[in-house]
């Protein structure tokens, strides 16, 4: 081979793998939002949203004095507040398309519903009024999410949740008030989507219902007493932004 058609070659080969090589990187490059659905990740999310806190109740107002002086008063408290919560997560792709989630958060919603019942009925009068406080709790969700496209993904879950509750009862014409606080623990299930904004952020939107256990208060004097039976619900829509840790 003629030194010409040596050069000739060795050019065209050093062209070919420069090409090569150049399309490897090429394809090694990935888009922020493909880069943030690839790993398994810690992250921190801070949300803000609307909480409605709907609470039935079931009982009755007695005067013991004058039995058939009955207060059934079956309505039910309800309070729209702003939510705040902050939380740590952890998630994971366990196929190109499907991913694992948990998170821990804690939230302050501080919900406060009031209520006032009189009644005059031949000169016997009950005057009775109730508070319920709802002012802070934590829960753990766990989640499972689907890639709807790059940089999205859509959720569904179910979580448990440990909320603060405070009740005040009052009756005024017996010149007695009950409280009661205590811790109740509901379930929820919790549907959401995740937008990715870049490699480390993301925000997120969920909607979730809580169904909490019951709760009974009761109370009065000699003159006349209270019964309250309450079932809180609550449902909150949120939006938060997440930011990975690791």
């Amino acid at each position: 081979m003629s030194p010409r058609n040596l050069y000739v070659s060795l050019t065209v080969l050093s062209s070919f793998f420069s090409c090569s090589m150049a399309a490897d990187k090429a394809s090694e490059t990935i888009s922020p939002a493909a880069e943030a659905q690839s790993f398994s990740d810690f992250y921190v999310i801070g949300a803000l949203g609307h909480s409605h806190l709907s609470v039935p109740r079931k009982g009755n107002v007695t005067d013991v004095v004058d039995p058939s002086l009955v207060v059934q008063n079956n309505g039910g408290f309800s309070s729209d507040r702003a939510v705040f919560s902050l939380g740590l997560g952890y998630e994971t792709f366990v196929s190109p398309s499907v991913l694992l989630g948990i998170e821990v958060s804690g939230f302050w919603d501080n919900h406060r519903t009031k209520s006032q019942t009189n009644i005059d009925q031949g000169g016997s009068l009950i005057s009775f009024s109730e508070i319920l406080k709802k002012q802070y709790g934590a829960e753990v969700r766990a989640k499972v999410g689907y890639l709807i496209r790059e940089g999205l993904y859509g959720y569904a879950g179910v979580g448990v949740e440990n909320s603060f509750f405070s009740y005040k009862g009052t009756l005024s014409t017996a010149g007695y008030t009950k409280k009661a606080s205590k811790a109740l623990w509901g379930v929820f299930p919790v549907v959401g989507m995740r937008v990715f904004l870049a490699e480390k952020l993301s925000l997120d939107f969920s909607y979730k219902y809580t169904l909490y256990q019951g709760m009974s208060v009761s109370g009065g004097t000699s003159a006349q007493s209270f019964y309250r039976s309450l079932k809180p619900s609550d449902s909150v829509a949120q939006v938060g932004l997440t930011y990975k840790i690791n």
